[in-house]
Formats: C-alpha cells, structure tokens, sequence
C-alpha cells in the first residue's frame, strides 16, 4: 500500500492536544491526537502560611534528585502570615524543572514535562508543617511520556491506536506511516488540517500503493497419469 515517510527525524517537539489526520484510502479522514498533562501537586490548606526562619521544603520533580527549598525571613513581608504569591516566588526562586504558581489562595507546584513522565513529589521539609502539601508522589497523565520529545515508538502507538488498517515504522529515525492492503487504490494521506505534520516533517500529497505486476511462468505437465512423471527434472538455463 501506499506510504508516507517524516522529513524530521524524532524526537518530535509536539504540544498537547497536537493531532495527525489519517486518511485512507481516500474515504474518510481518522484523528490521531497526542495528549499530555503536567504533574500538580498544591497545599492543602489556603494561604497565609504560617512559617519560620530557615524552613525548608524538599521536592522531587520528574524523579530526579531531591531540591531544597529555604523559606528565610527577608523572602516574606510578613513569614508568619506568608502569603500564597509569596511562597511560590520563593519556590520559583530555587526549583528546576517546574514552576509554582497561586491557584486561588493555595500554592502549586507544577512539573514544566507534560506527559506520563511528568512527576511531583514533595518528600518533606519543616515548613510542610503548613504547607500540607501531600507527600505521595504525583504522575502527569497522557499517550506520551513527554510531549516536547514524542518518540517514533510513540507516535506509532498513538497513531496505530487511532487509525485502522496502518502501520507507524521507524525508518532510520523517521515515523512512516504505510497502509496494510495493497494495489493502487491503497493510499496513505496526512491531511494538511493536522496539527503535528510540520514538526514531524509529513507532506501532505496522497501516496498510493502500486499495481501487482505480471510474473512469467512455464508449465510443464507430465506425458502419462500416475506417479512416473514425479520424476521428471528440468534446467532452464
């Protein structure tokens, strides 16, 4: 069948919600979306926060190393009313890999990966005292493990999840996309609405398969019925 192969090499810088449209055949275009969510994990309580000098929080992001943040009197107006905003600048001031923010009066930690390879943990610190931020460890949800860095594995999941009667190939670190029946009236098209054929490298011309060709044969049959012709040897040369 027909084929179409990426001029960009993986891995692929997607957003989330990013989409290939399939079409087969020429029949009807099929939606395969790639989606991500980011790890959050916020304070149970609202703000102010009641903390002290040198209070410390531990969070872990993408499960990597620990990361300490030190809440010290000067970073506050006020450290043992600390406010929301003012928590997360501090936060922001220190973390890698995320970022806090203010949702209502709560503060949030946010992992910059979307995707099921985006984590949050806070394993601790003194000023989780106030803070109560939960110490479970927290997955990013989606089709990708992180979607500024789409594999050719993943887009073959998603795509062949997505899109009947294809099949998603890595060809020399590109995604190929080939259509499973054959003859000329098999044909592959990445529909150029998508939103993920620029940053995969997609064309979006229909590709069709090709017509079987003629194979020449000889046949020989035997000169008389039974099991003497069985034996009958040819050499073409």
């Amino acid at each position: 069948g027909g084929s179409v192969t990426a001029a960009n090499v993986g891995p692929y810088a997607l957003a989330a919600g990013d989409t290939l449209i399939v079409d087969t055949d020429a029949i009807s275009p099929t939606t395969a979306t790639f989606t991500a969510t980011a790890a959050t994990r916020a304070t149970t309580p609202d703000g102010p926060f009641d903390l002290a000098n040198n209070d410390t929080l531990t969070v872990k992001i993408n499960q990597g190393a620990v990361q300490t943040i030190t809440f010290v009197t000067g970073d506050f107006s006020n450290i043992d009313a600390a406010t929301a905003a003012e928590v997360a600048d501090k936060i922001n001031d220190v973390i890698v890999g995320a970022k806090a923010s203010v949702n209502g009066a709560k503060v949030q930690i946010i992992s910059d990966r979307l995707g099921t390879g985006s984590y949050v943990e806070v394993t601790g610190g003194t000023s989780n005292t106030a803070l109560q931020f939960s110490t479970a460890e927290i997955q990013g949800t989606g089709n990708v493990s992180d979607v500024k860095a789409v594999t050719v594995a993943e887009v073959k999941t998603v795509v062949e999840a997505a899109v009947t009667g294809v099949t998603v190939t890595n060809v020399s670190g590109a995604a190929r996309i080939t259509r499973n029946t054959t003859g000329t009236g098999a044909t592959v098209q990445v529909d150029a609405s998508s939103s993920a054929d620029d940053e995969l490298g997609f064309d979006n011309a229909v590709h069709a398969g090709s017509a079987g060709g003629v194979v020449d044969t000889l046949q020989i049959t035997g000169k008389t019925d039974g099991t003497y012709a069985h034996q009958f040897k040819s050499r073409v040369e």
